[in-house]
């Protein structure tokens, strides 16, 4: 119920994925962020991010309960925040954004565990 304004995030890396209860590739993947955000400890903020003009409150707590999700998950009413970031349309979509508050890369499709370890690596220096 409370509002994330983006330059409380500064300061660490961040990655949103924004993901839906209806989309089944989001589905698989919620697991694999579930362990970067384990193995990370801290280091890198996770942030799930629902766009709902599409989905609901119960569906994405059913999503997230199914998948053992611990980090932070955000909702997109109006889904404002995903079109300023997504270019194809589809999902998931993550958003690679460095401490300073500076997009590092948009990644639209699935991300493994190793994939998305990866892209953090490769966007923020930073390894597991």
């Amino acid at each position: 119920g409370d509002t994330v304004d983006s330059g409380d995030l500064r300061g660490t890396p961040v990655v949103l994925n924004f993901y839906a209860s209806w989309c089944t590739i989001c589905d698989r993947e919620l697991p694999d962020f579930q362990q970067v955000w384990e193995r990370l400890d801290g280091s890198v903020r996770v942030i799930g991010v629902n766009p709902q003009s599409n989905d609901t409150d119960e569906a994405q707590a059913a999503m997230i309960a199914r998948n053992g999700v611990t980090y932070p998950t955000l909702r997109d009413p109006s889904d404002e925040l995903l079109r300023q970031f997504n270019t194809t349309g589809g999902l998931p979509t993550t958003v690679f954004v460095g401490a300073d508050g500076v997009v590092r890369k948009v990644h639209n499709g699935l991300l493994t565990e190793q994939l998305l370890l990866d892209e953090i690596s490769a966007s923020f220096g930073i390894g597991s």
